[in-house]
């Protein structure tokens, strides 16, 4: 079993474990900007000169929060986990570590399933989302590597579980 292996398999049962319901699939995912900034940071480095945004991502929302109408925003770390259940979407912090360890810490909040809305917007590179709950009166956005570019189902697939709770093909304990 390889690291992204190892890795997805501890995702799903510390998820389970956390959430107390079937998980149907997780997916490692990022604040957007995360991976333009890695690029930009790498362009940079290599001596040539890029202007990042200012924390506004596509859709005019901040990028780096969940934004409750209600109730305080949440920030999000650089990288967290969703785990998709019949009825919600949780998103985790989570701890990289070496050779695919994987540790996860707490919930950084839950979106109902039902109603819930997803934009997707695709370029070479990556794939950012954009996700409401009209219901919760919140949102939030992520970004996840595999653009037009890659030719990936990876975006896809996420998507489609998000929305009608089709298990990706990336998931292990099937």
């Amino acid at each position: 079993m390889g690291i992204r292996e190892r890795a997805t398999v501890q995702l799903e049962e510390q998820t389970k474990a956390a959430v107390r319901v079937p998980v149907l699939g997780v997916a490692s995912v990022n604040r957007v900007g995360t991976l333009g900034y890695i690029v930009a940071s790498t362009f940079r480095d290599l001596g040539g000169e890029l202007l990042l945004d200012q924390g506004v991502g596509a859709w005019g929302l901040r990028k780096d929060e969940i934004r409750r109408q209600d109730g305080r925003p949440t920030s999000l770390p650089v990288a967290f986990v969703l785990a998709v259940t019949s009825e919600h979407v949780h998103v985790f912090d989570v701890r990289f570590g070496p050779f695919g360890r994987v540790r996860l810490k707490n919930e950084l909040g839950r979106f109902e399933r039902t109603g819930l809305q997803l934009a997707v917007q695709q370029d070479k590179a990556s794939t950012a989302y954009h996700m409401y709950s009209p219901g919760q009166g919140q949102d939030m956005m992520f970004e996840m590597m595999g653009g037009t570019a890659a030719g990936g189902e990876y975006p896809q697939e996420l998507a489609a579980l998000i929305r009608n709770g089709t298990p990706p093909s990336w998931t292990i304990g099937r």
